[in-house]
């Protein structure tokens, strides 16, 4: 919300210094976003770990904070190449999800975008050139982004490997 921006904007030199400190969080970020497929490994086994499907999250938000920091010093073609990059991998994500689990985190990483980059937005100079030439990037979601039935097939794949453990225990 706006307190979180005010926030942002009055500590913005502390922020600035915490990322020169720390650029491996941003790298770690811009490399996962760099990927132009997204594979799930099938959990077979239910004592197999979950992914930590909070940190990508994480990384993203501190990304948009970033962001947020910088975005008078960055170009409105840089600016809207970034955003632009991480939309595409979470939908590109989204599109290839094989957990529901998995399906929610891209939808909530869809979701968390379009907060922050209104956030970004009001904190430009020219907020209604760059919304209209990021607008032009956008598309509706298509049939796969939308569709549940690979992720329904990797739960049934999950549950039927579960029951098997069990019934072997």
């Amino acid at each position: 919300d706006h307190k979180c921006i005010a926030l942002i904007n009055e500590n913005k030199s502390a922020i600035e210094k915490w990322f020169s400190e720390n650029n491996w969080v941003l790298d770690r970020y811009q490399k996962l976003i760099s990927h132009t497929a997204w594979q799930e490994t099938p959990i077979e086994n239910i004592n197999m770990p979950l992914p930590r499907y909070a940190l990508p999250i994480y990384l993203q938000e501190l990304s948009y904070i970033n962001l947020i920091t910088q975005a008078d010093r960055t170009s409105s073609e840089e600016l809207i190449g970034m955003l632009g990059k991480d939309l595409t991998f979470w939908r590109n994500a989204l599109a290839n999800n094989d957990t529901i689990i998995s399906k929610m985190i891209s939808s909530a990483a869809i979701r968390n975008h379009f907060q922050w980059i209104n956030f970004i937005f009001l904190n430009l100079k020219d907020e209604k050139e760059i919304m209209s030439r990021y607008a032009d990037q956008l598309a509706p979601f298509n049939k796969q982004e939308l569709s549940m039935r690979d992720s329904y097939i990797g739960e049934w794949f999950f549950i039927k490997n579960a029951y098997a453990y069990a019934a072997v225990k």
